[in-house]
């Protein structure tokens, strides 16, 4: 502050004011002068762009008061220092890199994912549970760096010899070492703190457990990729609030839909960070419903706009990449077998591609039928027949993964209610007579699933099943439970009729959502079908998050190069104990809060340690709205130097002498009391009387706490004019000892009058009301309404 009456500019940063007054909040740069000529005020261009946040242009029309007013683009966090961002690249890199390529053959499952990107490089289809995009850019990066595609990768422990492998791990580690970074940034954001974010970023940095899943050929860190890379959007997105449909909105809420259909396009686990972002996002769009200054049709382009972002955009990502995976995959592989007739119809070198057979099904068709259920076999008969003591000694009937020439019988379908061999509750089925003779037992009734009486079978389209006429049960192991399931629906994969026209095939093949359905009703009942091995070691759930085990990455003999997944103790185990803190934390404070038990009292923020107090102060605004958590965040800082000066005696004898240099009266500070009347203010004002002296002695002592800047000394200077009343009051009241109603009324109403009032006779307007105008966005109305909040701040205090 100059002392010939300049006003030194200042910059404040407004939060949303939508819950009290209903308007977006502001960050301005104000300069103020005593030769100022010109003065700006809201115009109407401005009113009508308060939402469109690339700022607001002033007009040349307003009351007396000589103030400049420019608006700048609000901080969205504290910028990133380059530095550290360097240093947290560089340390990741260095550790996802180092070794890449030990040890040299499979590990883990590099088996599969390796294998699956040989798969991409040949075009040959297979089946995996997860959708394809991590397996495609495996194969990608292996192509790009000169892999060719034929190394078998048949178990763990192979060598990799000649084979360029190291592609397809760097890739991986590529995308691991981005992890930190990530998290780097999300800190910064989250936290708008430097300090923070390098922690957050250390603790993946040096946690062994991310380093070693990061080196190796897995789908891992493709998906914590996407994980983080749409958490960081969507945090980067939420920053956008005051500027909305700019720019840098649409990029982050478009990058977040493309990191939340990479996410899912990996694994279907990346389903729970959609939810992350769904919960978001009903809560933002509920917070934008509730703001009045948004017509219903600004809340409906908002909601269009996520529409659009989060939902149609990676719905269609995510199609695309089963497009792709379509496209590439076209030749008969090792996953056929898991996909129906039709579907494999599709691929080259199947015995169904462009094949031709009749279309339906007539009397003295000779036809093959292939089991609906994942990886069903074909229904199959040989000469062996069931042992003794298993029902009837009669031909044995099966199902079977593979075509022969078994998979057609001249015997009949036969069943009966003999038990069943293996499914107990289930009736025996056996292939009985030869040639058309036999019994009742033979006769089945064929039924379209989904259709109607009378409608023809259809090869490779037609779902069917087999209904036993005298038992009542169904095919294939004559099951009494008549429910619809893939287990007893059955289609016509080949047929031989020479009475029927042939057609091609490929009239049959499936569209393309017919194909993208089936593969999904496969991957899903794949995955609720994984159950672990026999004799496998296997973790519990609890085990993961203590720690308690790891995994064996490779080590086949005790001369193998051993790698083993384990995470770093020092980073679980902390982050356990925090979040164990955390939600006791939580838990006292809500019982605390429910009993009306005053936390953080002026005592307990006397004994706070100094970053525990600041972080907590610079957490107000989750309680209370601007400005009154600026207010308290100020006057909380001021109150922890004030503690300094008053506890420190050091720190009181050179306040002493530096009062004595300046000339002033030596003035002892004065300590905040919870059970005494306006010690608040008392504290403040003889901070004020102070100013100079505090300034240099905190300067000289080295003192525990960040420097006051200008706008806290301002804030200060702006609340005592608020609280001098009440201490007016305070006085008139205690001169009595009984005071009556008829004084205590006039007392409040003169209260309720001299917050309505300007504080400053010369023109000058409560500068919390500068910072709210200051923007030009507000209208006349919108101002009146805003100088009858003096009251309720008063009362507030």
């Amino acid at each position: 502050m100059a002392k010939d009456g300049l006003r030194e500019p200042r910059s404040c940063t407004m939060g949303d004011l939508s819950d009290d007054v209903g308007r977006l909040g502001k960050t301005c740069l104000l300069s103020e002068s005593k030769e100022h000529t010109s003065h700006r005020t809201p115009s109407p261009e401005t009113q009508s762009d308060r939402h469109g946040g690339e700022g607001d242009r002033p007009s040349s029309a307003g009351p007396s008061d000589q103030t400049t007013w420019t608006t700048i683009s609000p901080p969205e966090a504290r910028p990133p220092n380059a530095v550290l961002v360097l240093l947290v690249l560089g340390l990741s890199v260095s550790t996802r890199f180092y070794k890449l390529a030990e040890p040299p053959h499979v590990c883990w499952d590099e088996t599969h994912f390796g294998k699956m990107g040989s798969y991409y490089i040949n075009r040959t289809f297979f089946f995996d549970v997860h959708p394809p995009l991590g397996k495609m850019l495996i194969g990608l990066a292996g192509y790009v760096t000169g892999y060719d595609g034929t190394f078998p990768f048949v178990k763990p422990g192979d060598k990799y010899e000649h084979h360029n492998f190291w592609g397809m791990r760097g890739f991986c580690a590529a995308l691991g070492s981005s992890l930190p970074v990530f998290a780097y940034f999300i800190a910064l954001e989250l936290s708008r703190s430097n300090s923070a974010a390098l922690i957050a970023a250390s603790l993946l940095i040096f946690d062994t457990g991310s380093i070693t899943i990061s080196q190796y050929i897995l789908l891992d860190p493709i998906l914590m990729f996407f994980i983080m890379g749409a958490v960081l959007s969507m945090v980067k997105f939420n920053q956008q609030r005051s500027r909305p449909f700019s720019g840098s909105w649409w990029l982050w809420l478009l990058l977040t839909g493309v990191n939340l259909s990479g996410a899912i396009g990996v694994k279907f686990v990346g389903l729970f960070v959609i939810l992350l972002v769904g919960f978001n996002t009903a809560g933002d769009l509920w917070r934008l419903l509730g703001d009045l200054h948004l017509s219903l049709v600004d809340v409906g382009k908002h909601f269009l706009a996520r529409v659009v972002g989060l939902i149609l955009l990676p719905l269609f990502l995510y199609v695309a990449v089963f497009a792709v995976h379509f496209v590439v995959l076209n030749h008969s592989g090792p996953g056929d077998g898991f996909f129906s007739s039709a579907f494999q119809s599709r691929l080259i070198g199947n015995n169904l591609h462009n094949a031709s057979m009749p279309k339906y099904l007539a009397y003295g068709s000779t036809i093959t039928v292939k089991n609906l259920r994942i990886a069903g076999g074909y229904l199959h008969s040989h000469w062996h027949l069931y042992p003794e003591g298993v029902g009837a000694k009669q031909q044995q009937v099966t199902a079977y993964l593979h075509k022969d020439y078994n998979n057609l019988t001249t015997r009949n379908l036969h069943g009966h209610l003999h038990e069943a061999p293996l499914t107990r509750k289930h009736f025996q089925v056996t292939g009985y007579g030869i040639n058309g003779s036999g019994d009742s037992n033979d006769l089945w009734r064929v039924e379209v699933c989904g259709g109607r009486k009378g409608d023809h079978v259809k090869v490779l389209r037609s779902k069917v099943r087999f209904l036993h006429m005298t038992t009542g049960c169904v095919e294939v192991t004559c099951s009494p439970y008549l429910k619809e399931t893939p287990n007893s629906q059955w289609n016509i994969e080949d047929h031989i009729n020479p009475k029927l026209p042939n057609i091609s095939l490929s009239v049959l093949k499936p569209h393309f959502l017919e194909i993208l359905l089936e593969s999904h009703i496969v991957m899903i009942r794949g995955n609720s079908g994984l159950k672990p091995k026999d004799n496998e070691i296997n973790s519990k759930p609890w085990h993961w998050p203590i720690n308690y085990q790891g995994l064996r990455f490779s080590g086949v003999n005790e001369t193998e190069y051993r790698v083993y997944l384990l995470g770093n103790p020092v980073t679980w185990w902390l982050n356990l104990a925090c979040l164990g803190l955390y939600a006791l934390m939580v838990a006292v404070a809500s019982v605390a809060l429910q009993r009306g038990v005053a936390l953080l009292g002026a005592d307990a923020w006397r004994r706070a340690a100094g970053l525990t107090l600041d972080t907590l102060l610079h957490s107000a605004d989750l309680c209370l709205p601007p400005p009154y958590s600026d207010w308290l965040l100020r006057l909380g800082q001021m109150a922890l130097l004030l503690s300094v000066l008053y506890r420190s005696t050091v720190a009181t004898e050179k306040l002493k002498s530096m009062q004595r240099q300046m000339g002033m009266a030596e003035l002892r500070p004065k300590q905040e009391c919870a059970t005494r009347w306006n010690s608040t203010f008392y504290m403040l004002k003889r901070i004020l009387e102070s100013k100079e002296a505090i300034i240099s002695t905190l300067a000289v002592i080295n003192a525990p706490v960040d420097t006051t800047s200008q706008v806290e000394w301002e804030t200060v200077k702006e609340v005592c004019p608020v609280l001098e009343p009440f201490e007016e009051v305070t006085v008139e009241i205690s001169a009595e000892s009984y005071v009556t109603a008829s004084k205590i009324l006039p007392l409040c109403k003169g209260l309720q009058r001299r917050g309505k009032r300007k504080k400053l006779e010369q023109g000058r307007v409560h500068r919390n009301h500068k910072l709210l105008l200051c923007g030009g966005s507000l209208t006349k109305e919108q101002q009146e309404t805003l100088q009858g909040e003096i009251p309720q701040l008063m009362l507030y205090w």
